[in-house]
């Protein structure tokens, strides 16, 4: 992928068809990994994982305006089936116009890396490193993978590649086990990433990490500090 594919936090900010045209990404996004990786799901698939809950609970809330009878199973099934084939049909509306948005954006280039090959291969490096015991590594891999997954529901993989975002998952991991990693960039090297932009990236994870407030509340450091020396 090009470097003109990923964007600053600004522009991801001010662009964002969330913010911008109330069109929540999130359920397109599983749309489009599905179409992506060959294993498609159908559009209503989507729409009942997505927003399943939403729909009852906005049709449970339009029985009581109506004042719609519970116990009129007719009555009841009735108005249930036209407002839920109306809801389903909203939000099917929003993914289609999500996508055109998302297919856009990207350059309709449905080549994307995700971060988990460079990730394994990073954990996979440090597996042979006497550094980590096994307990140590399998604890790494677990937080590491989770923060993975967290941040492909941000904006974090529009604006830097996958391998930074893999790499910098680890590296915040281990600052939240307490975790020394090697020290020097060789590894670093070996999956294609440089210090000084991973140093941004881990920068910008921790602090989206503090805002959530998490159990542990962690102090913002560099990668260096979380390297042996």
């Amino acid at each position: 992928m090009g470097r003109s594919w990923y964007f600053s936090s600004q522009e991801t900010e001010f662009h964002s068809p969330s913010r911008r045209d109330g069109i929540t990404l999130s359920a397109e996004s599983k749309l489009r990994s599905h179409k992506a990786e060959d294993t498609p799901r159908a559009l209503g698939d989507v729409v009942s994982a997505v927003y399943g809950q939403q729909i009852h609970d906005q049709i449970v809330s339009q029985m009581i305006k109506y004042r719609i009878n519970p116990h009129d199973v007719r009555e009841k099934d009735e108005f249930c089936g036209v407002r839920a084939r109306l809801l389903t049909r909203e939000k099917k509306e929003l993914i289609i116009a999500a996508e055109r948005v998302v297919l856009t954006t990207i350059g309709f280039d449905l080549e994307i890396q995700l971060p988990y090959k460079t990730l394994v291969a990073a954990l996979k490096r440090l597996g042979n490193d006497k550094i980590t015991g096994g307990f140590v590594l399998t604890e790494l891999t677990n937080v590491a993978w989770s923060l993975v997954d967290g941040w492909l529901k941000t904006a974090l993989c529009l604006q830097y590649k996958p391998q930074y975002i893999a790499v910098g998952s680890v590296v915040v991991a281990a600052r939240l086990l307490n975790v020394k990693l090697p020290a020097g960039d060789k590894w670093l090297e070996e999956v294609g990433v440089f210090p000084e932009v991973l140093d941004e990236v881990i920068q910008m994870m921790q602090s989206k990490i503090y805002r959530l407030k998490t159990k542990q509340v962690i102090g913002i450091v560099s990668f260096y500090e979380v390297c042996c020396h």
